[in-house]
């Protein structure tokens, strides 16, 4: 693998990674912040939460595109599931 395409696919995955990071700390984050939930640190839980979720996720797309070379799941997931889903907004 050339070091151009390994700059770029490592570049792509951080971006990759943000998603599922972005939906799980806010998820997490309501969560903790709920009155019935006692958690003293509430941003530490999150921030500690959104660290696990990104590395799990760039491990496992660094994986991917090393292993399977088809790298970015979290793009292919979504795409799957855009051509899947049945309410079309977009042509």
């Amino acid at each position: 693998m050339r070091v151009g395409r390994a700059v770029g696919i490592v570049l792509l995955s951080v971006v990759d990674a943000f998603v599922p990071t972005a939906v799980v700390t806010g998820l997490v984050f309501v969560f903790v912040t709920e009155p019935f939930v006692s958690v003293d640190r509430p941003v530490v839980v999150t921030a500690l939460v959104a660290t696990l979720v990104f590395a799990v996720t760039i491990g496992f797309g660094l994986a991917s595109a090393v292993f399977r070379d088809r790298p970015f799941p979290v793009t292919r997931a979504v795409k799957r599931v855009a051509d899947w889903w049945p309410l079309r907004v977009w042509p």
